[in-house]
């Protein structure tokens, strides 16, 4: 057999790379090798802290590293917090996350138990927890009613609409067993975002919404982002606000109002609908908001507690929309007034 007819066997069962099959395994190569240095890179990462400063700062911009992701009423505040505000307050937080003193999920034999759902009105936004009325509410039907033993608990969040305060009571500050809720929004009810609140939930189950999601919260990801933050413009810093709508419109707002009714009415919860008070003469469009409180009261039988003729317009506010220690104690006194002559609080004694 001849040197060539060697060659041409060789070749047969020995066949020499193409250019092809040499392109497709120097890119696997490539591949593998740079998913292997991104894990390694991703898990130093994570293990070295050195992303955690970048987190609190992104809090910052928010409540004072004191939120976190929620996957049915967005977000929350955390739980066991004790730091100081950079607005001036201290803000602690007990382990369900509420600005109150440590509770039994169960209220104990004797206790009528009232829960204040709301916004930062309610959370007590720029003042001290003692501060914030519901637990001046608390101190005031104690000196009102002596005789009996009423716990009231602050289950107000930062940035709330109606729609996270309906979520919240219903998936969670039901188990508290309260006798009485307080329900007061509409402040973050009237901002206007690029989805309403409604829209936000099926954004939000969306199978790309959650893979971006996932993918945003990697740590090589997360450093890239603060590298070229100041190269970035951000949402809020977009001029256009073209087709953004309020979180919740009136008619929304209304909806979540009866939702929060009828949910109190199903468990035995007698409700307080209260109404919210600005600094400044409300517009027109802002006082619907009031006036949806105060008909889905009156159709439902809700006691109402309106401070809003009392308190807009006055000098009682930290800012345009959160009331100051004086608005708090006005609001309490007619809160705390108004529960004593309804005699809400005599069922359970």
């Amino acid at each position: 057999m001849s040197n060539t007819d060697d060659k041409q066997m060789d070749d047969r069962f020995h066949p020499r790379p193409t250019r092809f099959s040499l392109i497709i395994a120097v890119t696997f190569i490539t591949i593998v090798l740079t998913l292997i240095t991104l894990v390694l890179l991703e898990v130093t990462l994570k293990f070295s802290g050195l992303n955690d400063e970048l987190r609190r700062q992104d809090q910052a911009t928010t409540f004072d590293d004191s939120s976190e992701p929620d996957k049915t009423r967005f977000f929350k505040m955390r739980k066991n917090l004790d730091i100081q505000s950079k607005y001036g307050y201290r803000l602690k937080t007990n382990s369900m996350g509420m600005r109150s003193p440590e509770v039994l999920i169960e209220p104990a034999a004797g206790i009528f138990r009232i829960i204040c759902v709301g916004d930062s009105v309610t959370f007590g936004w720029g003042v001290e927890a003692d501060q914030a009325f519901p637990q001046l509410t608390e101190c005031k039907l104690a000196e009102l009613l002596p005789d009996r033993h009423i716990q009231v608990l602050n289950a107000g969040m930062p940035a709330y609409s109606s729609y996270q305060g309906l979520v919240y009571l219903q998936n969670e500050l039901i188990a508290y067993k309260p006798d009485l809720v307080v329900f007061c929004f509409g402040h973050n009810d009237t901002f206007i975002a690029p989805l309403n609140d409604q829209e936000q939930v099926a954004f939000n189950r969306k199978v790309t919404t959650r893979l971006i999601k996932a993918l945003s919260n990697l740590e090589i990801v997360l450093l890239f982002r603060h590298l070229l933050r100041d190269q970035v413009k951000t949402t809020q810093e977009l001029p256009c606000l073209i087709g953004w709508k309020p979180r919740n419109d009136v008619e929304h707002f209304r909806q979540n109002l009866e939702a929060t009714a009828e949910t109190c009415s199903q468990h035995g919860i007698r409700l307080v609908l209260m109404t919210q008070a600005t600094r400044d003469h409300q517009k027109p469009e802002r006082a619907a908001y009031n006036q949806a409180v105060r008909a889905v009261a009156e159709r439902y039988h809700s006691l109402l507690v309106d401070p809003d003729p009392i308190l807009t317009g006055s000098p009682h506010f930290i800012d345009p929309g959160h009331p100051n220690a004086t608005g708090h104690q006005i609001i309490a006194d007619l809160l705390s007034r108004t529960l004593v002559e309804a005699d809400l609080t005599a069922s359970e004694f």
